[in-house]
């Protein structure tokens, strides 16, 4: 079944009946409108109308409209309905007026859709809780009566759509007559002036945390914009309650200058934003910026509401705000909506910190080539040491934790020595380009110039393949040469035939699970690569750089020159290291979990297994290199460098993507380019420019 027929099979099994022949439903539906006696009954016969507008079968052809909605065209012919019988809009206006005075919307107003904990964890299982766990209906709420009749987050986006035709015969319907005390819109509004005084509460207490104060520009707490805007909804508040004591034009003068102070907010708010930019970023901070974001916005919409700029109220302005407010209660149980609103700004922060990390493995020149290269070769030759390790480590017999914990130490070891030692591996990249990249698409030179784009992308596959050829180019020959010279010290290959065997078979990608496994250290290479972002982010955050620097302790020890050289040395190399250790942990725990837990886990790394292999053959000795198992072992390796360096690149480019908010579309009309270019000319994404001042010859365009 799909999911619209899914949606439909629902919508008819809680219509109640109201389902199959319109006319007849309706007439159901208008005919039980003279017996409504009390509120819960209004508000189940409200909750029916909803669920009659939204079945499928059509109305009578005079109520359609090419391309129309169908519960439009229902809404329609329940709008002509109640005009042709003045008894059924009597009783409808009659309900409608008792259920809205029987609700309260201050909650609706002042709090639908805006987090209401004072973190974001707290939030997050908060609103898990209220969506999982059954909870009693709240009859005296505005709200719960909107999420009744308006049952999904999309119909906020129907009821902002409709026509302008639709939109008069409703305001026409729902005009009340009669004392101004019973008007249950005169209630609403009151609900609104309450609504604004919580919302200015709110601002002031978020916006006088310590923590953001910190990072504005000093000024007296009075002139802090979080507080004057409550005066500012003071002198408003007291305006509109005098009713029409005041003129118009006073009204809006007054709505003018909360107006303002609601800027002067979002520019407070923006200042400490820019400050997390340029000095790393919270969850905690971030949740409560886009907290009082999302006040301010609410505050301005019911300011709009009740005094309109040009003194007209239309009704278009109101549909809008009913729209915002249908999306809003479904929003208030919406973890996913909670998780992406508050970890754009820390995502995007990540990405651009692994960008920036990104920048410096690119080559420019024939010279950085050669750099990575060299680089690349020491890091290959560390990893058959690494691969040494992980063979005496499974040899050693331990438990499985144990050897799960001992081969963590020993990835972990070595990938920091690489770091300390300047050596590259290879799979460290594929992440940092795409980050890179995505941070070039912001950029609108590279968006605007393709031809850029294309050698910025040539740069980058250049460096990708300098470091795989350093990588792999020398861990062959330093495990060939170990294994001689351990079989000239010790009389025999330094692997077994048993484990030799295993070396090769175990690659063979048809008879084994190393593509699988190839594309699971994918997603291993480009989650060490967040997590070491998220380290450099946090160690910038809390400063602790400079507090190195300034440590009295430090500065005894070592002087004064030497500690803020440790600090600059600690951020410099944070990321590296968090990048290191995470890997080295997935990497030696993720087998330990899957024969925890009973899953086929395991991983492949391209230079861990390039190494394997060569000690693998090397024991096996020359007539082994012309065995199928091989052969298969070789194309083996081929596809987990592929997918070691595609599932990393690839899930990158998409959150570096998503991060900065780059359209998809035009992300992708630029890789095609950039793909297109390389499969004309594909020497000049892999092999090093011949001179520096040539390149700009050299350069792959898209043409």
């Amino acid at each position: 079944m799909t999911l619209t027929r899914a949606r439909e099979f629902m919508s008819r099994f809680v219509s109640e009946g109201v389902g199959g022949d319109p006319v007849e439903s309706l007439r159901v539906l208008l005919e039980e409108l003279l017996v409504l006696d009390h509120h819960l009954a209004r508000l189940h016969w409200l909750e029916r109308l909803g669920s009659w507008l939204r079945a499928p079968e059509k109305v009578p052809p005079r109520f359609r409209l090419p391309g129309e909605p169908t519960r439009s065209q229902r809404l329609r012919f329940f709008l002509h309905a109640l005009k042709e019988h003045p008894a059924a809009r009597e009783a409808f206006l009659s309900n409608l007026r008792d259920a809205l005075l029987s609700t309260n919307g201050l909650k609706l107003f002042a709090d639908a859709g805006l987090p209401s904990e004072y973190g974001f964890v707290s939030e997050a299982v908060e609103r898990a809780l209220r969506r999982a766990l059954p909870r009693p209906p709240d009859e005296s709420s505005l709200g719960e009566l909107l999420e009744r009749m308006f049952t999904d987050r999309e119909e906020g986006a129907w009821v902002s759509n409709l026509g302008p035709d639709l939109l008069m015969e409703m305001a026409l319907i729902l005009y009340f007559e009669g004392d101004v005390e019973k008007n249950p819109w005169r209630q609403i509004r009151l609900d609104m002036l309450d609504a604004i005084t919580v919302l200015a509460a709110d601002v002031a207490s978020l916006g006088v945390s310590q923590d953001i104060l910190d990072r504005l520009p000093r000024v007296s707490i009075r002139e802090l914009p979080f507080l004057v805007i409550t005066h500012e909804c003071d002198d408003l508040l007291s305006i509109l309650r005098d009713g029409e004591t005041h003129t118009q034009e006073t009204k809006r003068e007054y709505a003018q200058r909360l107006l303002l102070a609601i800027s002067a907010c979002r520019e407070s708010a923006s200042k400490v934003l820019a400050h997390l930019e340029q000095f790393g970023v919270s969850v905690h901070l971030v949740y409560r910026l886009e907290k009082i974001g999302a006040i301010l916005d609410r505050l301005e919409a019911i300011v709009r509401i009740l005094v309109p700029a040009d003194g007209l109220l239309t009704v278009k302005q109101v549909t809008n705000f009913v729209s915002n407010l249908i999306e809003s209660v479904h929003d208030d149980k919406s973890v996913r909506q909670l998780v992406r609103t508050n970890l754009r700004q820390i995502s995007r922060k990540l990405v651009e910190r692994t960008g920036e990390s990104g920048e410096h493995y690119i080559v420019r020149s024939s010279e950085d080539y050669l750099h990575i290269l060299r680089q690349a070769a020491g890091g290959g030759f560390l990893t058959l040491f690494t691969t040494l390790l992980k063979v005496l480590v499974v040899w050693a017999g331990l438990a499985l934790f144990f050897e799960g914990l001992a081969l963590v130490f020993v990835y972990a070891g070595s990938f920091i020595l690489m770091q300390m030692l300047g050596f590259k591996l290879a799979t460290k990249q594929p992440a940092l380009f795409a980050a890179a990249i995505a941070g070039k698409l912001v950029k609108r030179e590279y968006r605007d110039d393709t031809a850029e784009f294309v050698a910025e992308v040539a740069r980058i596959t250049r460096s990708q393949a300098a470091a795989v050829a350093g990588n792999i180019g020398l861990v062959i020959p330093s495990a060939i040469l170990f294994d001689l010279a351990w079989l000239l010290l010790r009389g025999h290959p330094f692997l077994d035939a048993e484990t030799a065997s295993y070396s090769i078979s175990s690659l063979n990608p048809l008879e084994s699970g190393t593509l699988f496994y190839a594309a699971l250290t994918g997603c291993i290479l480009l989650g060490s690569s967040l997590v070491g972002s998220w380290l450099e982010n946090f160690i910038v955050f809390r400063r602790i750089p400079e507090g190195l620097s300034k440590s009295r302790r430090l500065q005894r020890a070592l002087g004064a020159e030497r500690a803020a050289a440790f600090g600059d040395a600690v951020l410099r190399n944070a990321s590296g290291i968090g990048v290191s250790l995470a890997l080295g942990f997935l990497l030696g725990m993720t087998p330990v979990f899957g024969k925890f837990l009973g899953l086929p886990l395991d991983v492949r790394h391209v230079t861990l297994s390039t190494g394997q292999l060569a000690l693998g053959l090397s024991a096996q000795g020359v007539d082994a290199l012309l065995t199928w198992s091989t052969g298969l072992a070789v194309i083996g390796i081929f596809f987990i460098g592929l997918l070691n360096f595609g599932v990393s690149f690839g899930l990158g480019l998409v959150i570096a993507l998503r991060a900065r908010e780059v359209s998809v579309p035009a992300a992708l009309h630029l890789v095609r380019d950039a793909f297109r270019a390389f499969l004309r000319r594909p020497a000049d994404f892999l092999l090093p420019e011949r001179s520096s001042h040539s390149s700009q010859a050299q350069t792959p365009t898209s043409h």
